[in-house]
């Protein structure tokens, strides 16, 4: 799979993660968590690479705790049926 399908499909994967886990963007040589209020309405472009948030805030260099990640995966797997 490649082109717009793939990263949609990155940018759901990015907003079930997000629902789950703490999102941070790093900044310069400050990692910054990204408030949970500003997820709501916020959407997830280029693959889940960049955050546009419902007040025009736009993070990128996303990234998540490994642990957290990996739990959440486990959960949403459980969870959302595979898509064919």
């Amino acid at each position: 799979m490649r082109g717009p399908d793939y990263l949609a499909r990155l940018n759901e994967a990015a907003r079930a993660l997000s629902a789950v886990i703490d999102l941070y963007a790093v900044m310069g040589r400050e990692t910054t968590q990204i408030p949970r209020e500003a997820l709501s309405g916020a959407v997830f472009a280029d693959g889940g690479n960049i955050l546009r948030t419902a007040s025009g805030a736009i993070y990128r260099r996303l990234t998540v705790r490994r642990g957290q990640a990996l739990a959440a995966l486990t959960v949403l797997a459980d969870e959302v049926p595979l898509r064919p």
